[in-house]
């Protein structure tokens, strides 16, 4: 089956040199790493409304909703893009399924047994360090696509940024901004969805550790 763009089909002998991106990619520390079409990715509305739903990352991070390109204006760049690597992590952080169903309330809980408490954010520095590593997975990942010729390529995020403790939020200047980069949930990308058409089975919520998804955009 040929993948095609607005300049023309790719045959499948092009479409079998990108497979060194998903081997790339399992070298940086993925357990999984699949090429699909750039218009497989979902994008929905609905996702970067959810954000404003509770999210403690919305309005205080530099690459989170409000300060994220749009859903629309995200589809609109993907149009430009041929192939997506979806690539998933999994972090060696687990917690107990109770937790894990309630997390964010319990965070927010004043009457939150000290054991509870102390397990939630062991959970978090443990997720925290490897999402740090993730991060720089999916930039290295980029880098190489760059250097393989194709200079826009552009990481997608398996989560929100973890670079500083704090961010520097509204009104802001990165501190990190040749290392900025969106989360794809962010942009209004389904990731159970656009996953599992990459073959990758993800949920909600999740059972002992979380999975992270990134993805890199390439043409």
């Amino acid at each position: 089956k040929e993948i095609s763009d607005k300049s023309g089909p790719y045959d499948m002998k092009q479409e079998k040199d990108y497979r060194i991106f998903e081997t790339n990619a399992r070298t940086a520390g993925a357990v999984e790493a699949r090429l699909i079409p750039a218009e497989g990715i979902i994008i929905e509305n609905r996702g970067p409304f959810k954000c404003r739903s509770g999210c403690p990352y919305y309005g205080t991070s530099l690459v989170c909703p409000p300060h994220a390109p749009r859903a629309d204006e995200f589809r609109a760049v993907l149009q430009d893009y041929s192939l997506a690597l979806v690539v998933r992590f999994q972090t060696s952080a687990t917690v107990s399924d109770e937790i894990a169903c309630s997390m964010l309330r319990m965070m927010t809980d004043p009457n939150l047994p000290s054991g509870t408490k102390e397990e939630i954010q062991s959970f978090f520095a443990e997720f925290g360090d490897d999402c740090r590593k993730f991060h720089h997975a999916m930039l290295q990942l980029e880098r190489e696509a760059f250097l393989a010729g194709y200079p826009l390529a552009v990481a997608l995020m398996p989560g929100p940024c973890v670079l500083c403790e704090t961010c520097n939020g509204i009104g802001g200047t990165c501190a990190h901004p040749t290392m900025k980069r969106f989360p794809a949930d962010a942009l209004g990308v389904n990731l159970i969805k656009t996953a599992s058409l990459a073959g990758m089975k993800i949920g909600f919520p999740f059972h002992d550790s979380p999975s992270s998804i990134g993805i890199l955009l390439i043409d």
